[in-house]
Protein backbone atom coordinates (compact mmCIF):
# COMPACT_ATOMS: atom_id res chain seq x y z
CA UNK A 1 0.00 0.00 0.00
CA UNK A 2 1.30 3.30 -0.80
CA UNK A 3 -0.15 6.28 0.88
CA UNK A 4 0.58 9.57 -1.54
CA UNK A 5 -2.60 11.72 -1.49
CA UNK A 6 -4.75 8.92 -3.24
CA UNK A 7 -3.91 5.62 -1.20
CA UNK A 8 -3.16 2.68 -3.61
CA UNK A 9 -3.62 -0.70 -3.23
CA UNK A 10 -1.32 -2.97 -5.00
CA UNK A 11 -1.73 -6.69 -4.70
CA UNK A 12 1.95 -9.28 -5.72
CA UNK A 13 0.71 -12.06 -7.29
CA UNK A 14 3.82 -14.38 -8.54
CA UNK A 15 3.76 -17.27 -11.00
CA UNK A 16 3.27 -19.58 -7.68
CA UNK A 17 0.41 -17.73 -6.55
CA UNK A 18 -2.93 -19.34 -8.15
CA UNK A 19 -5.59 -16.75 -9.06
CA UNK A 20 -8.26 -17.96 -8.21
CA UNK A 21 -8.90 -15.73 -5.14
CA UNK A 22 -8.19 -12.48 -6.70
CA UNK A 23 -11.91 -10.65 -7.59
CA UNK A 24 -12.77 -11.42 -3.72
CA UNK A 25 -9.42 -9.26 -2.81
CA UNK A 26 -10.28 -6.61 -5.58
CA UNK A 27 -13.54 -6.01 -4.08
CA UNK A 28 -12.10 -6.17 -0.67
CA UNK A 29 -9.20 -3.54 -1.10
CA UNK A 30 -11.86 -1.18 -2.85
CA UNK A 31 -14.19 -1.32 0.00
CA UNK A 32 -11.00 1.03 1.67
CA UNK A 33 -8.79 2.19 -1.23
CA UNK A 34 -10.00 3.68 -4.43
CA UNK A 35 -6.88 2.68 -6.61
CA UNK A 36 -5.91 -1.21 -6.84
CA UNK A 37 -3.12 -2.12 -9.07
CA UNK A 38 -1.89 -6.05 -9.72
CA UNK A 39 2.04 -6.44 -9.64
CA UNK A 40 2.50 -9.35 -11.43
CA UNK A 41 5.63 -11.39 -13.60
CA UNK A 42 5.55 -12.72 -17.61
CA UNK A 43 4.04 -16.20 -16.37
CA UNK A 44 0.12 -13.81 -15.27
CA UNK A 45 1.11 -10.66 -17.22
CA UNK A 46 -1.20 -11.66 -20.54
CA UNK A 47 -4.31 -13.37 -18.54
CA UNK A 48 -4.82 -10.71 -15.96
CA UNK A 49 -4.25 -8.13 -19.20
CA UNK A 50 -7.75 -9.93 -20.46
CA UNK A 51 -9.29 -10.42 -17.08
CA UNK A 52 -8.97 -6.57 -16.03
CA UNK A 53 -9.53 -5.08 -19.19
CA UNK A 54 -12.66 -2.72 -18.78
CA UNK A 55 -12.45 -2.42 -15.13
CA UNK A 56 -10.15 0.33 -12.87
CA UNK A 57 -8.61 -2.17 -11.54
CA UNK A 58 -4.31 -1.63 -12.80
CA UNK A 59 -1.81 -3.91 -13.81
CA UNK A 60 1.96 -3.65 -13.13
CA UNK A 61 4.72 -6.28 -14.96
CA UNK A 62 7.80 -7.03 -13.47
CA UNK A 63 9.90 -7.48 -16.26
CA UNK A 64 12.73 -10.25 -17.25
CA UNK A 65 15.03 -6.88 -16.76
CA UNK A 66 13.83 -6.48 -13.25
CA UNK A 67 12.03 -3.39 -14.04
CA UNK A 68 8.22 -2.66 -13.68
CA UNK A 69 6.22 -1.69 -16.87
CA UNK A 70 2.89 -0.15 -16.13
CA UNK A 71 0.38 -2.41 -18.58
CA UNK A 72 -3.18 -1.06 -17.61
CA UNK A 73 -2.91 2.83 -15.55
CA UNK A 74 -5.42 2.57 -12.31
CA UNK A 75 -8.22 4.46 -12.19
CA UNK A 76 -10.62 5.93 -9.28
CA UNK A 77 -13.35 3.48 -8.12
CA UNK A 78 -15.67 4.99 -5.78
CA UNK A 79 -18.55 2.71 -5.62
CA UNK A 80 -16.79 0.01 -3.28
CA UNK A 81 -15.88 2.54 -0.71
CA UNK A 82 -17.36 1.23 2.91
CA UNK A 83 -17.45 2.89 6.19
CA UNK A 84 -17.44 0.35 7.80
CA UNK A 85 -14.36 -1.30 6.20
CA UNK A 86 -12.66 2.11 6.77
CA UNK A 87 -13.30 1.94 10.34
CA UNK A 88 -11.92 -1.30 10.75
CA UNK A 89 -8.58 -0.55 9.89
CA UNK A 90 -8.47 2.43 12.06
CA UNK A 91 -7.11 2.48 15.85
CA UNK A 92 -8.48 3.39 18.48
CA UNK A 93 -6.71 7.18 19.21
CA UNK A 94 -7.42 7.50 15.40
CA UNK A 95 -11.21 6.74 15.00
CA UNK A 96 -11.35 9.04 18.08
CA UNK A 97 -9.74 11.80 16.58
CA UNK A 98 -11.91 12.04 13.57
CA UNK A 99 -15.16 11.88 15.68
CA UNK A 100 -13.52 14.25 17.77
CA UNK A 101 -13.09 17.02 14.67
CA UNK A 102 -16.38 15.94 13.24
CA UNK A 103 -18.66 15.83 16.25
CA UNK A 104 -16.52 17.53 18.76
CA UNK A 105 -17.28 14.84 20.92
CA UNK A 106 -17.01 11.40 22.07
CA UNK A 107 -19.91 8.57 22.18
CA UNK A 108 -20.85 8.61 25.98
CA UNK A 109 -21.72 5.12 26.00
CA UNK A 110 -20.61 2.11 28.43
CA UNK A 111 -17.39 1.12 27.68
CA UNK A 112 -18.65 -2.14 26.86
CA UNK A 113 -20.80 0.11 23.37
CA UNK A 114 -17.92 2.09 22.96
CA UNK A 115 -16.53 0.30 20.24
CA UNK A 116 -19.80 0.17 18.34
CA UNK A 117 -20.66 3.37 19.29
CA UNK A 118 -17.72 4.74 17.74
CA UNK A 119 -18.36 2.44 14.68
CA UNK A 120 -22.21 4.38 14.01
CA UNK A 121 -21.04 7.47 14.43
CA UNK A 122 -17.94 7.15 12.17
CA UNK A 123 -20.69 5.37 9.43
CA UNK A 124 -22.76 8.42 9.06
CA UNK A 125 -20.12 10.36 7.42
CA UNK A 126 -19.92 10.49 3.97
CA UNK A 127 -17.82 8.32 2.54
CA UNK A 128 -15.35 10.88 0.98
CA UNK A 129 -14.82 12.82 4.52
CA UNK A 130 -14.27 8.59 6.09
CA UNK A 131 -11.65 8.27 3.08
CA UNK A 132 -9.97 11.16 3.42
CA UNK A 133 -9.65 10.35 7.48
CA UNK A 134 -8.30 6.73 6.58
CA UNK A 135 -5.63 8.00 4.32
CA UNK A 136 -4.56 10.95 6.42
CA UNK A 137 -4.41 8.23 9.91
CA UNK A 138 -2.28 5.49 7.64
CA UNK A 139 0.35 8.07 6.01
CA UNK A 140 0.75 9.46 9.66
CA UNK A 141 1.75 5.43 11.15
CA UNK A 142 4.47 5.54 8.65
CA UNK A 143 5.39 2.13 9.37
CA UNK A 144 8.79 1.93 7.08
CA UNK A 145 10.31 4.73 8.83
CA UNK A 146 9.37 2.86 12.06
CA UNK A 147 10.37 -0.53 11.31
CA UNK A 148 13.72 0.63 10.05
CA UNK A 149 14.17 2.80 13.51
CA UNK A 150 13.39 -0.49 15.32
CA UNK A 151 16.06 -2.44 13.23
CA UNK A 152 18.67 0.19 13.06
CA UNK A 153 18.40 1.16 16.85
CA UNK A 154 19.96 4.54 16.48
CA UNK A 155 16.75 6.99 14.87
CA UNK A 156 15.52 9.47 17.26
Amino acid sequence: MIINGVGQVYEIKTELDNLERLPSQIISYYQAFKYVSIVTDKAHADVLRKRLQGTDVGLIELTNRQTLSTLIEPHEHLSGLNQTSMFKILRKPEYETALMEHYNTLPNVSQFDYYRACQMWFEKMDVETCHRYLLRFLKARNTVRQHECAFKKKCQ
